[in-house]
């Protein structure tokens, strides 16, 4: 049995996703209603009017549930939106040349992370339209965020190399509208 903490915690990274196929918008599915409100505010509204706190970086806004009923995709999506909220996480706390070493190496396994979901997402069997639609966006927008991933990491590495500051500032700007691009075809798609 998963402890409260992982439930929570499970939940949050679910109700990240969703926000990203829901935003904007009030959505009825099954009975549940789910309610977003602008970034500025970050909050996500469920069922009972209960406002739950998304996670606000100063690059991006995660935030529901995908809402397609398809259990196992949903799940898979939330791990993607985990994953793309701990880079982004990540790359908030990394200023300096110095900092680039052990970010390309935390990057590395972020970017593996990231392509084993993908792997996973690809090779699910959608249950319906709306998890149709969410699979083929993901895997379609995935090749280049994977691009971005592998180009950050290189870059991190040689910023590393070079102890140069700009150019980590420049690797990370990149990787995060990347990951903003992803996030908006996935969204649209």
């Amino acid at each position: 049995m998963r402890s409260p903490a992982v439930r929570t915690q499970a939940l949050l990274a679910l109700v990240a996703v969703a926000t990203l196929a829901l935003a904007g918008c009030g959505v009825t599915d099954g009975g549940n209603t789910v309610t977003t409100t602008p970034a500025s505010d970050a909050r996500v509204t469920i069922q009972t009017e209960t406002a739950i706190p998304a996670t606000d970086t100063a690059a991006s806004t995660t935030a529901t549930t995908t809402g397609t009923g398809d259990r196992a995709l949903d799940g898979y999506v939330a791990t993607l939106s985990s994953t793309l909220g701990a880079t982004t996480d990540a790359l908030q706390g990394a200023t300096q040349g110095s900092d680039a070493g052990p970010l390309a190496e935390a990057m590395t396994a972020r970017t593996i992370a990231f392509d084993r979901i993908i792997d996973t997402i690809t090779g699910a069997v959608a249950t319906g339209d709306a998890a149709a639609r969410l699979q083929t966006a993901v895997v379609t927008a995935a090749p280049a965020l994977s691009t971005a991933y592998r180009d950050f990491v290189d870059a991190a590495r040689q910023a590393a190399d070079s102890n140069d500051s700009a150019g980590l500032a420049s690797a990370k700007t990149r990787l995060i509208d990347a990951i903003e691009l992803f996030r908006s075809a996935v969204a649209a798609g």
